[in-house]
């Protein structure tokens, strides 16, 4: 079931990509304004986990926003809709605190994984993966969210690990191209940096499709 899921999540992401562009874009570039501003004022260490929290606030601000916005607007695409892109934003705002708090006991979670080796990490990040699109489409508080998260994916384990693994290397590769090329004909200038940054952004949707996907097959087994 693999690779048909997959092929659906490629061929909707590239058929509505202006429509998540148009999501994407109103916050993603002040997000990522803001993100080199800080880089260039505290720059961050990943051997200094201190200096990562600016850059984790920010995103912390935006990102719940737009992940919202993403799985409403799959849902009512898939529906055959076109909603506003102004109503959809607005939307995201509504569930900006529970979608926080699931991040942060995910987050959690995975760092106290990463402790005990990588493998628990993976296992819980794969279990919980579809708790951001219960808060948005259940209206489920955090904690219901991951609960029904972790009970839902317990039979897709593989199928989720699988198909996360193909979307993030088609992730990286043309992210890693455009990053180097950036790299090379700027010479990390704070300019090319948030360009890169931006376009690589793009490429998120695929996930957020994937997961949608995943979840249809999960309640429909088609």
């Amino acid at each position: 079931m693999l690779f048909p899921i997959l092929k659906d999540t490629y061929t909707f992401y590239w058929q509505n990509l202006r429509f998540f562009a148009a999501i994407m874009l109103p916050l993603v570039i002040p997000m990522e304004l803001l993100n080199t501003l800080l880089q260039s004022i505290w720059p961050a260490d990943p051997m200094q986990p201190v200096t990562l929290l600016p850059g984790i606030m920010v995103t912390l601000i935006f990102y719940p926003i737009y992940q919202t916005a993403l799985v409403l607007g799959v849902k009512h695409r898939l529906s055959g809709e076109l909603p506003p892109i102004k109503q959809l934003i607005q939307q995201g705002g509504l569930f900006w605190f529970a979608i926080v708090v699931v991040n942060v006991l995910f987050y959690l979670a995975m760092f106290v994984g990463l402790m005990l080796l990588v493998i628990p990490a993976i296992y819980i990040g794969v279990r919980w993966s579809l708790a951001e699109q219960n808060v948005v489409l259940n209206q489920e508080g955090p904690i219901d969210a991951l609960k029904s998260s972790w009970e839902d994916t317990s039979d897709v384990f593989w199928l989720i690990f699988g198909g996360s693994l193909a979307i993030v290397i088609t992730m990286l590769i043309p992210g890693l191209t455009l990053f180097s090329w950036f790299v090379a004909v700027f010479d990390y200038a704070a300019p090319a940096m948030f360009i890169s940054a931006v376009l690589q952004s793009l490429f998120y949707p695929l996930l957020v499709v994937f997961f949608m996907r995943v979840r249809h097959y999960i309640k429909n087994n088609e």
